[in-house]
């Protein structure tokens, strides 16, 4: 399951990022800055499109639709589609729900789309410190890298564990 080799691959990230941090800062030839950017583009997208394979697998298997685009967790918003949402099982709703009331969700949601859509604002110093990064428009958002690629990892880990034993339940 791909949702799953995503999840490993954010814990693969943060290990990584944990001998950036503790090894190799100052001794790489590649600008520390433009790391984190790939590190939280990575760790962003990865988690989103990880919970969004889960989802569109329900989609697949409870709309059954062949839509040209798979349903991601917006498309089965309750709210935006409340006739495609209440198609599901109520596990699958339930695990919907919990995903999309998760606070962790909605902070990396929001770091991800700037960076896939647009541009995040940040702030970098000479000489270098770890950057702090900000979501346009918001002006409360402000995490490092280290703590999206942390947070993308415990909440792409801990909503597919769920996802998993929903599935398991169907």
């Amino acid at each position: 399951m791909w949702a799953v080799r995503g999840v490993e691959s954010l814990h693969y990230l943060n290990d990584l990022n944990d001998v950036f941090d503790s090894n190799l800062r100052g001794k790489s030839p590649y600008n520390p800055q433009m790391i984190e950017i790939a590190h939280i583009r990575w760790a962003t997208d990865t988690a989103i499109s990880s919970l969004d394979l889960c989802t569109a697998s329900l989609g697949r298997e409870y709309i059954n639709s062949q839509p040209a685009r798979e349903l991601d967790h917006r498309g089965l918003d309750p709210i935006k589609n409340p006739q495609i949402y209440t198609k599901l099982p109520r596990l699958a709703r339930s695990w919907i729900d919990g995903v999309i009331s998760d606070q962790r969700y909605l902070e990396i949601h929001s770091f991800r789309n700037p960076l896939t859509h647009s541009r995040l604002f940040r702030k970098f110093y000479l000489p270098y410190k770890p950057a702090k990064f900000a979501v346009e428009g918001s002006g409360k958002l402000m995490s490092s890298a280290r703590e999206l690629v942390r947070n993308s990892k415990n909440l792409a880990t801990d909503q597919v564990i769920v996802f998993l034993k929903v599935l398991d339940s169907l």
